[in-house]
């Protein structure tokens, strides 16, 4: 009895994204139920090596978490949520964390939370973008024992999108894009416990921290462009509306990972001769 032929794949797939929310699959209107027959036919391990061509061209693109649905060339929903698994798995995924208050009042959940997003622990690189902390809780200053009170017992909603991260099993990176509003200096109560956690975790996910300050300087460039083109200060105090002709230019983000690194042996020896030298200062005053 001859062998049957192999199957082909047609090369001319395409998987489609930037669709509006939910996040679990549907199919697309341009499917092929003999695709689907086709690929069926192919062991998990092959149909992954399929699933991972049909997003190649996207690999390198954040897959938006609050906005994209997956639209899939398959009418069968285990082949699409096998492929769902694949965009998890290879392409990072962007999340925007909420105003606090939202979560307060029950507006909105947790975007990271299970029953909103299907095949999340398949999630291996992750990118959060989120405002600094509140500034109620900043009032706080140096005192982490009643700040880290306010943040677990009478505020807990603060720290809730975050602890969702400590539930990926899979994580291998994180990138924080935080947007300060703060001008005096940095505030990261509501995550620093969660990147505590994920340092302890064996392999260690890699943890970046990127700052931007475009909502710091934007107002500050449109009240002197305002004032230059000689708007009246009446008009200022009610609208700081972009210069046409001089318009601001985000900065972006910039790296600053170095501030929450893990402290080296090194640091823990100059910390300890610090003590001493202040000690033995004391000690001769006295």
């Amino acid at each position: 009895m001859p062998k049957e032929a192999p199957p082909i794949i047609p090369k001319n797939l395409v998987l489609p994204t930037r669709l509006s929310p939910p996040y679990d699959v549907e199919s697309s209107p341009t499917n092929n139920p003999t695709i689907d027959h086709l690929v069926e036919r192919f062991p998990r391990e092959l149909r992954d090596i399929i699933y991972f061509y049909l997003i190649s061209d996207d690999l390198s693109v954040p897959f938006n978490l609050n906005e994209e649905r997956l639209q899939s060339p398959f009418t069968n929903l285990a082949l699409s949520t096998e492929l769902l698994e694949a965009v998890f798995t290879h392409r990072p995924c962007r999340v925007t964390f909420c105003d606090p208050q939202l979560l307060f009042s029950n507006q909105v959940r947790p975007a990271l939370r299970g029953d909103n997003l299907p095949h999340r622990d398949c999630i291996r690189n992750l990118i959060i973008r989120a405002r600094e902390a509140s500034r109620e809780a900043a009032c706080y200053g140096e005192d982490f024992e009643q700040l880290e009170r306010f943040c677990a017992v009478k505020s807990n909603m603060i720290r809730q999108e975050w602890h969702e991260i400590l539930t990926l099993p899979r994580l291998e990176s994180l990138t924080v894009e935080l947007q300060k509003w703060s001008k005096r200096n940095f505030t990261w109560f509501n995550f620093s416990p969660i990147v505590y956690q994920l340092r302890g975790r064996s392999p260690r996910p890699q943890i970046k921290l990127l700052v931007s300050f475009d909502e710091i300087m934007e107002p500050v460039w449109n009240l002197q462009a305002n004032l230059e083109a000689g708007v009246a200060d009446a008009e200022l105090m009610r609208d700081l509306s972009p210069v046409p002709d001089d318009p601001y230019l985000p900065m972006g983000f910039a790296d600053v990972s170095d501030l929450i690194e893990a402290p080296t042996g090194d640091d823990y020896v100059k910390g300890q001769l610090g003590r001493c030298r202040f000690e033995e200062s004391t000690s001769t005053r006295t």
